[in-house]
């Protein structure tokens, strides 16, 4: 009985190379295929049941290139025949899908799902999620490769349904442009995302009362914690982290958000009743969620109450009455 074999179909074109198994798909349009035969043996190669062309035979070794066009699938089978025509061998089929088309590829959401501020991220955020969630879109089965700044971070397969998330582990303080590109079973890679920068940040904003100012009556200017004011609408006044959110207290009592500029300064106006006593502090959130413990508490009383006229009288004179001449 002859001998025929198809020992190698190898793909030799893109990320991908190296020898192939029946039912993988390939970029490569010039596969190269090789073999065994019975000396005197000639070899000739199939798609099905149509010819695509004469093996070249050394020996009992054969080799073919075979020319596929991209975006078809393919059913390789061998016959050997004798010198008179007759099919001495055929081997099975070995199947194969040649894909020369790059995957598409979407970085569609990056996530923060940590503190106070959660969500979906915009390119240039800052974030104190350091497991940041990168997610998007690509052909099934891809495999999708993150990079920062162009430096490998990691890899992960898209599913059935063209999903894939991947979790960037963030150092605090380090700034980074995340992309990704996609890699296909054939070894097409598709083009890079475009850059999202995200800077990592869990440290808590610096906040402070710099001045409580009392601009109300005969005594005004600025308090010391512990004074009296007649000033129910007090102005309270301090710095913060740019960006940052500053929320006004009364002990653990939430009165109000603060105004704060685009230079970190931030301004309050405290409306106070006469005659209570206030412990104000504030605290600060900033734009990537951290908070900052409450300050030391200003303490101040309200005191409109007007005190009546302190009166001295001289000496009545001898009688003890007061006359117009001794009141002047």
């Amino acid at each position: 009985m002859a001998d025929l074999e198809l020992i190698s179909v190898i793909d030799n074109v893109g990320n991908i190379q190296g020898e192939l198994t029946s039912g993988d798909t390939t970029d490569d349009t010039n596969l190269r295929l090789s073999g065994t035969v019975t000396a005197g043996l000639a070899v000739t190669i199939y798609d099905g049941n149509v010819e695509l062309g004469e093996a070249t035979v050394t020996g009992t070794d054969w080799t073919y290139h075979a020319a596929l066009a991209s975006g078809g699938s393919y059913y390789l089978n061998i016959k050997a025949t004798d010198s008179t025509g007759n099919e001495i061998a055929v081997t099975p089929d070995f199947s194969v899908m040649t894909d020369t088309e790059a995957p598409f590829i979407m970085m569609a959401d990056v996530t923060d799902d940590v503190g106070s501020v959660s969500g979906s991220l915009t390119s240039g955020d800052r974030t104190d999620d350091t497991s940041l969630l990168l997610s998007g879109f690509s052909e099934p089965g891809a495999t999708v490769t993150i990079y920062d700044g162009g430096v490998y971070v990691g890899e992960v397969i898209t599913d059935d349904d063209a999903y894939w998330a991947y979790s960037a582990t963030l150092t605090n303080g380090e700034g980074y442009d995340f992309t990704a590109t996609a890699t296909d079973a054939a070894g097409n890679e598709s083009g890079a995302t475009a850059s999202f920068a995200v800077t990592a940040d869990t440290s808590a904003p610096e906040v402070s009362i710099d001045v409580v100012t009392d601009d109300v009556g005969s005594v005004t200017g600025t308090l010391t914690s512990g004074d009296r004011t007649d000033d129910t609408n007090l102005l309270l006044s301090g710095t913060v982290e740019a960006g940052s959110t500053v929320k006004v207290y009364n002990g653990d009592e939430l009165l109000g958000d603060a105004i704060v500029e685009s230079n970190g300064d931030w301004t309050y106006r405290a409306s106070l009743t006469n005659g209570n006593d206030y412990q104000l502090n504030v605290k600060a959130t900033d734009v990537a969620g951290n908070e900052s413990d409450a300050t030391s508490d200003f303490n101040v009383t309200v005191d409109t109450d007007i005190a009546p006229p302190s009166i001295v009288l001289d000496s009545a004179g001898e009688d003890g009455i007061y006359n117009a001449a001794e009141l002047g």
